[in-house]
C-alpha cells in the first residue's frame, strides 16, 4: 500500500505542472498567440473619365495583405477587385453630366475595412441623334408591321459623315440589334439602318430607311425621321415598302435597366401615335436602299 502511494504522487504532479515534467508537455516552449489584426489597410481613389468610360483606381495596402477592394457610386456596388491595380470602369453618358461621387472600400482577411472617397465631374459630349426614340413600320395597306425603341448613345464617323449608332429592340421583345440613324451613304442625307439581328459577324439588315426631305421634322415638338423604306428578309432580300417613322421622346439615354424599361415604354407609345397620324402618308413607297445598306456595314463594322 505504502509503495502505490508513493508512485501516484509523482503521476499527479506532472499532470497538474506538465511544464515541470521531464518529457511531458513542450518545455515551456509554446509562444503566446499573436495579437489581433485590428489595423485597418489605408485606401486612396481616383477617378478619370475618357469619352464615355470612367476608370476608378484605388491604391491599397495593408501589413497582413488586402483581400478585395469594393466600389461604389453612390451606395451603388459597381465590382470588386482582389488584385492591384484595383479598378472598377463605369460607362456614362450626358445624362451623367456633372459632379459624381465614388467611394472605395479595403478590406483585409480579418475583415478590417477602410474607405476613401473622390468626385469625378463628367462631361459627355451629346452625340448626333442621342437619346431614347420610338420607330415603327406600316405599310401600304395602312397596317402596323412592326414596332419598338431604340437607344442611340454613341456615333461614328466615315468619310466625313456621321451617323448615331444604337441598339433597338422590337415591342414583342422578339428581335433586337444595331442601329444607325444619320449621313449614311452621303453628307446632308437623313437616312436608317437597322441590322438583322446582333450578329455583326453576318452582318445583314432587318429595315432600311430614306427621309423623304433629308432633313428631320417634328411630331408634338419632337424630332422626327418620316420616309420610305424596305423590309428584308434573312437571305438579304427586299420583301415588303414600309413607312419608316423614328420619333425621339427624350434627348439623353437614362441610367439603369429601370429607367431605361421605362423611357422605352414611352417612346413606344409616342411613335404609336404618331403612325396612326401619318397613314396618310403611304402612298409613295419608292426607295432603293442597295447604296444604304452598303454604307450602313461600314459603319457598323
Amino acid at each position: 500500500m505504502k509503495r502505490s502511494a508513493r508512485l501516484a504522487l509523482p503521476l499527479l504532479t506532472c499532470t497538474a505542472l506538465l511544464t515541470a515534467c521531464p518529457g511531458g508537455g513542450d518545455g515551456g516552449t509554446t509562444p503566446p498567440p499573436p495579437p489581433a489584426d485590428t489595423t485597418a489597410p489605408t485606401v486612396t481613389l481616383q477617378g478619370v473619365q475618357s469619352g464615355r468610360t470612367l476608370t476608378l483606381t484605388a491604391s491599397a495596402q495593408d501589413a497582413v495583405g488586402v483581400a478585395r477592394v469594393d466600389f461604389f457610386a453612390g451606395t451603388t456596388l459597381l465590382g470588386s477587385d482582389t488584385t492591384a491595380p484595383y479598378e472598377a470602369r463605369r460607362t456614362v453618358s450626358n445624362a451623367d453630366n456633372g459632379i459624381q461621387n465614388f467611394t472605395a472600400k479595403a478590406y483585409d482577411a480579418a475583415g478590417n475595412m477602410s474607405a476613401a472617397g473622390t468626385q469625378v465631374t463628367v462631361n459627355v459630349a451629346p452625340t448626333l441623334y442621342q437619346g431614347v426614340w420610338g420607330w415603327g413600320l406600316v405599310n401600304a395597306a395602312g397596317t402596323f408591321v412592326d414596332q419598338g425603341a431604340v437607344i442611340f448613345d454613341d456615333e461614328g464617323r466615315q468619310n466625313g459623315q456621321t451617323a448615331a449608332l444604337g441598339i433597338y429592340w422590337n415591342q414583342a421583345e422578339t428581335r433586337a440589334g444595331y442601329s444607325l440613324l444619320g449621313e449614311i451613304t452621303a453628307r446632308a442625307r437623313l437616312e436608317t439602318a437597322f441590322s438583322f439581328d446582333e450578329n455583326l459577324n453576318d452582318l445583314r439588315f432587318y429595315f432600311i430607311g430614306i427621309d423623304d426631305d433629308q432633313q428631320m421634322g417634328t411630331f408634338q415638338g419632337k424630332a422626327a425621321f418620316e420616309g420610305s423604306g424596305a423590309i428584308f428578309n434573312a437571305a438579304g432580300e427586299p420583301t415588303q415598302d414600309v413607312f419608316v417613322l423614328l420619333v425621339q421622346s427624350s434627348t439623353s439615354v437614362p441610367s439603369g435597366l429601370g429607367a431605361q424599361s421605362a423611357a422605352k415604354a414611352q417612346a413606344r407609345a409616342l411613335v404609336t401615335g404618331a403612325l396612326a397620324q401619318r397613314q396618310g402618308r403611304l402612298t409613295q413607297l419608292k426607295t432603293n436602299p442597295d447604296a444604304v445598306r452598303n454604307a450602313a456595314r461600314t459603319f457598323l463594322k
